[in-house]
């Protein structure tokens, strides 16, 4: 297959680059829509489909770890699900990565909270539900997620969820960790005191979610990253009389600082809080096996899942069959790096300073 190289000048860019792209003649640049230490994201039009697409732009340097964007592709290649941001395709050209992912016309969940005053019951348990039955689908798969936190989800302007962020989600048949890593104001009990852990400490990241979707704040906030563990460790959230006896009973145990004694996902699908409306809601969201027919005819765009480009020559590119062969020769070239995964995601040691309410592309925080 002949491909051919040209320039693209993207004027409407804020930072006005200029991408050199090996193209198909298939994808029109758009607009920027987010940017990052390691990445930019840009919005796109396949004109093969007429389908929107975003376009994750990585520019390969010596500080990026190539080990994690390849797991976090792999990963994001074998799941398909409502609430899971599909992935297409991915290729490189010189010193640039390019990962075609589902286009999500909405916002992060963060500026979704901070963007209302208030949001009643019945859409915090939309919300919630399907973030329950993306992250059962996720554990189903034997993956945990390691870093749920409401700059990764994305919510449609219909109020659709969707999980947009793998980078630190981990494949696991044992279904026991031990590498420190997340977003501190999430990071389950059992995680900072250096423990091991297992799908438990996702569900208590859920939890956070769900005390900042219904009380406007998180749940346990300093600026200060040692009074933050602190309070983790040892305080328990607190709760407003406006707050329903049954959402505080499922709160109090999603938040549970004993992972053996905390919630579990079937035992939340059964909660009184939701379970009426759970199954109403579960049922909208669609589940097909990854690479068929069925998930091939989402949005009109065929599902290249599994299809990586390697770079040949400057004019012609070869197909390979998965985004392993695209980053391995990289991976085999590059030293080894600091733990930071696409951008600028913090990792333990957590003695680094943390944004623990945003990440660079989102500064705004969760209203009090």
């Amino acid at each position: 297959m002949k491909v051919y190289i040209f320039k693209i000048s993207i004027n409407v860019f804020k930072s006005s680059i200029v991408i050199n792209l090996v193209m198909t003649r298939r994808y029109k640049f758009l607009e920027e829509i987010g940017i990052g230490s390691f990445a930019t994201v840009v919005k796109a039009l396949d004109l093969q489909t007429d389908t929107y697409v975003a376009i994750k732009i990585i520019d390969i340097h010596k500080d990026l770890d190539l080990q994690y964007i390849q797991k976090e592709t792999e990963i994001l290649a074998s799941l398909n699900h409502s609430a899971i941001v599909k992935f297409y395709e991915m290729f490189q050209e010189s010193n640039r990565i390019y990962i075609v992912m589902e286009f999500i016309d909405g916002c992060d969940l963060l500026n979704y909270i901070n963007s209302k005053q208030f949001i009643n019951e019945y859409d915090s348990r939309k919300l919630f539900c399907q973030m329950v039955c993306g992250l059962n689908y996720i554990h189903s798969h034997n993956i945990m997620h390691r870093d749920i936190k409401a700059e990764n989800f994305m919510v449609t302007k219909g109020g659709k969820v969707k999980f947009i962020d793998f980078g630190l989600a981990q494949n696991s048949v044992s279904s026991i960790f031990n590498t420190q890593c997340g977003s501190l104001s999430y990071i389950a009990p059992e995680i900072l005191l250096s423990q091991q852990y297992s799908y438990s400490a996702d569900i208590w990241s859920l939890g956070i979610i769900l005390y900042a979707i219904t009380n406007k704040k998180l749940p346990f906030d300093e600026l200060n990253d040692s009074l933050l563990r602190d309070k983790i460790l040892y305080e328990q959230p607190k709760f407003t009389s406006k707050i329903p006896v049954n959402l505080e009973d499922l709160l109090k145990k999603l938040l549970n600082k004993c992972p053996k004694n905390r919630i579990t996902i079937e035992e939340i699908t059964k909660h009184i809080w939701l379970k009426n409306e759970f199954k109403m809601i579960s049922n909208m969201l669609d589940t097909t096996p990854p690479h068929t027919e069925a998930s091939q005819s989402c949005g009109k765009l065929p599902v290249r899942s599994m299809l990586a480009a390697k770079c040949l020559t400057k004019s012609e590119y070869h197909f390979d069959s998965s985004p392993k062969s695209i980053l391995s020769d990289n991976i085999k070239l590059q030293q080894k790096n600091i733990m930071y995964p696409l951008q600028a995601r913090l990792c333990i040691p957590l003695n680094c300073k943390l944004n623990i309410l945003a990440n660079c592309t989102h500064k705004s925080k969760l209203m009090k």
